[in-house]
């Protein structure tokens, strides 16, 4: 029996502070980033994209994790949650902590890639997603930052990559 090897999509995107709507998902902009997030997975799993990883930070990442199980109703397809250390959500506001464990308890696989935070477990976890990733879905608003280094290095990786805005 030959495996049937499945390709991966990746999401990088930025945290609410670097979002033109901030924490306001009732904003035009975010509702518009959110169907284009969605657009791009139910097109992915068209294509034959099976995984979809997520590194679980505020912001674009949980946009798309939540867009992920609202595809699997329809979709064949498997939530990663990528989570870069133990207890990531531990300072975060009530809902947000909410949302996270939500997301969490519904993943099809979660991996944890430090016990604890340190100052390159991020760097770590965006690496970890576009090594196995076939293609980057990315939600960039910024100059800087861990989503413009993701990107980066998707490029040095010659990696796919299809950017939202």
């Amino acid at each position: 029996i030959i495996p049937v090897v499945m390709k991966t999509c990746a999401f990088t995107g930025n945290r609410p502070d670097k979002l033109p709507w901030g924490y306001d998902e009732t904003d035009s902009r975010c509702l518009s980033a959110s169907e284009q997030i969605l657009g791009e997975i139910f097109r992915a799993a068209e294509e034959g994209f099976g995984r979809f990883v997520c590194g679980m930070a505020q912001g674009g990442d949980t946009m798309f994790a939540e867009a992920v199980l609202f595809a699997k109703k329809t979709h064949n397809i498997i939530l990663e949650c990528a989570v870069p250390f133990k207890n990531q959500c531990a300072h975060w506001n009530e809902l947000s902590v909410r949302r996270y464990n939500k997301i969490i308890a519904s993943a099809d696989e979660v991996n944890v890639l430090s016990d604890k935070y340190t100052p390159w477990c991020m760097h770590a976890r965006n690496r970890y997603m576009v090594d196995r990733a076939d293609r980057i879905i990315a939600l960039n608003y910024a100059d800087s930052g861990g989503t413009k280094y993701t990107l980066e290095y998707a490029l040095r990786k010659n990696k796919e990559i299809i950017c939202l805005v």
